[in-house]
């Protein structure tokens, strides 16, 4: 297993739960709230309507909206055109945000994420599934981190295989119990901050060789890998006390509901 792997699966887990943050069918759908037709076409199509299922969806939608509105038949004519518009627009964003869905996941856009070049990402990509820290979904094919055995992983074994100590006082980002996701929970044992060295830093600390050279430029694009790998540190460089509590905030920060 090399570093690198782990800044990949992190980033699968971000994407994961952006991709399935709780929302609501009517957030969901919250551009088309004050248009009564589109509010119920949305309850009642389907995120993934199949195409021959489309004119039984619209019938459904028409009749519900004749029946419940008292809609004359001119009326109701005028409504089908409008479905009509809408369900084409709604059809066609569909597919944008699956097709959006799968360049996410594509080793192109991982490497603009994570700053590691796409040949790497594929080698790491294959090592994590063959070791089952990652897994392909069966439904779409979309690569998963196994959450469980890399919170296992870095909690038993990451500061014996990736192993740090603070180094000279530099300039660079903050990490460990100085990076925003412990800011006031732990308290670093030194007078000095914790940082990852970087030119372009605003924060003053003791050196911390982040797990890849790519840490940096993957925290500065994402808040949710800056607080994954920061709490990777405060793991890797903590006192027993300090480890588990900064294990239980990676356990919380793992989940996806």
């Amino acid at each position: 297993m090399k570093s690198q792997d782990i800044i990949l699966l992190f980033k699968l887990i971000s994407l994961e739960k952006r991709e399935k943050q709780p929302h609501k069918m009517h957030k969901l759908y919250s551009r088309y709230k004050d248009d009564i037709y589109c509010d119920l076409l949305a309850f009642k199509c389907e995120m993934n309507i199949e195409k021959a299922k489309i004119y039984d969806c619209k019938k459904e939608v028409l009749n519900t909206i004749s029946s419940s509105q008292n809609i004359t038949d001119g009326s109701a004519g005028r409504c089908s055109y409008c479905i009509d518009d809408k369900l084409s627009s709604f059809i066609s964003d569909s597919i944008e945000r699956e097709q959006s869905r799968e360049e996410l996941y594509s080793t192109r856009a991982l490497e603009q994420e994570t700053g590691i070049s796409k040949s790497q990402i594929s080698l790491s990509i294959n090592r994590c599934i063959e070791i089952g820290l990652a897994i392909r979904e069966r439904k779409n094919g979309f690569l998963r981190a196994n959450r469980k055995e890399l919170l296992s992983f870095i909690y038993y074994g990451i500061k014996y295989v990736f192993p740090v100590k603070p180094g000279q006082l530099t300039r660079g980002i903050s990490t460990s119990f100085d990076a925003p996701i412990l800011k006031g929970k732990l308290m670093s044992a030194g007078e000095n901050k914790l940082v990852w060295p970087d030119a372009k830093g605003k924060t003053k600390g003791l050196s911390v060789e982040p797990l890849h050279k790519s840490c940096t430029y993957a925290a500065t694009r994402d808040p949710e890998m800056h607080a994954l790998l920061a709490l990777t540190d405060a793991i890797r460089l903590g006192a027993p006390r300090e480890r588990e509590l900064a294990y239980k905030m990676l356990e919380k920060e793992l989940r996806i509901d």
